[in-house]
C-alpha cells in the first residue's frame, strides 16, 4: 500500500488442537503490528477468546487488538445487545 509499505495478513486456525496450533499463533501475535481478533456474538465470550485475549495480553499487544463482534445483526433484542457490548466492554 503506498505510504505505508506492505501489508501481511496472516489467519491463526484458532485454538481447536492447542498443541499444535499455539506455538503459531504465538508468532502471529509477536510479529504483529495489528491483531484483529473476531468473535461470534450470538454466543459471548467463550474459553477460545479468554485464551485468546490473554495470549494478547501476555505479550502486551492489547492496545494493538482490533475486536470485532461478527453477526451482531443476529442478537434479537436491544437487551441482549446492551448485555454484550457490556461483556466485551472491559477488554
Amino acid at each position: 500500500m503506498d505510504g505505508i509499505g506492505p501489508i501481511t495478513v496472516m489467519d491463526s486456525p484458532g485454538l481447536d488442537n492447542h498443541e499444535n496450533e499455539l506455538p503459531y499463533i504465538e508468532r502471529i501475535i509477536t510479529e504483529s503490528d495489528a491483531i484483529i481478533m473476531m468473535v461470534d456474538s450470538r454466543i459471548g465470550m467463550n474459553s477460545k477468546d479468554e485464551e485468546m485475549i490473554s495470549l494478547v495480553r501476555r505479550h502486551g499487544k492489547m492496545s494493538q487488538m482490533i475486536l470485532f463482534l461478527n453477526k451482531i445483526d443476529k442478537i434479537p433484542h436491544e437487551d441482549a445487545l446492551a448485555l454484550l457490548l457490556s461483556e466485551y466492554s472491559h477488554l
